[in-house]
């Protein structure tokens, strides 16, 4: 079975699926706690942006990613989706954090690590987060090579992470660099 033929799987990182499963929860907790001392307005939009955020994470942050010849699977907790190919025009890196800056800027005189996650980009200003950190140099060799594949053929642009890069199914695990 050739390369191209078995599926990607990409997972995003710990501590983003903490930050869209546990920030609603918080905020309808204050929003509930300010209710029930009295109530006001602030702790009614406490609760209401909290149920907001709480549906957007669940139908559109991506618990796993699966990049085939047909196109990318996203697989949210409450939705399942699939985007083909013809409507992703290129594959990027997002932006990355405030601390993945820091921490880029301190790494000596050595090459840049590469920061941020992968973002397809469609026709317009449509965009889908894949993952929000790195990959590994063999899942970014992966990707290039079924997007490159595929029908369509989007651009990956994004930099290849540097060797050593752990995989982004060992997420939860540092790997001393």
């Amino acid at each position: 079975m050739s390369r191209l033929d078995q599926p990607l799987t990409l997972y995003p990182s710990l501590r983003g699926l903490l930050a869209v499963l546990l920030t609603p929860h918080l905020l309808i907790l204050l929003g509930a706690w300010g209710l029930s001392a009295g109530g006001s307005t602030v702790a009614l939009g406490f609760v209401l942006v909290g149920i907001a955020s709480a549906a957007l994470g669940l139908f559109g942050y991506p618990h796993r990613v699966v990049v085939t010849p047909d196109g990318i699977q996203m697989a949210s907790v409450l939705r399942r989706r699939m985007l083909p190919w013809d409507a992703v025009r290129t594959i990027e890196r997002t932006r990355p954090g405030a601390a993945a800056m820091a921490r880029a800027r301190t790494a000596g005189d050595g090459p840049r690590p590469v920061t941020g996650g992968l973002l397809a980009r469609g026709h317009g200003r449509r965009r889908w987060m894949l993952t929000d950190h790195v990959e590994s140099p063999d899942e970014y060799d992966h990707l290039r090579a079924i997007a490159a594949a595929a029908p369509g053929a989007p651009r990956v642009v994004a930099k290849r992470p540097l060797e050593g890069t752990p995989p982004t199914s060992l997420y939860r695990r540092r790997v001393d660099r």
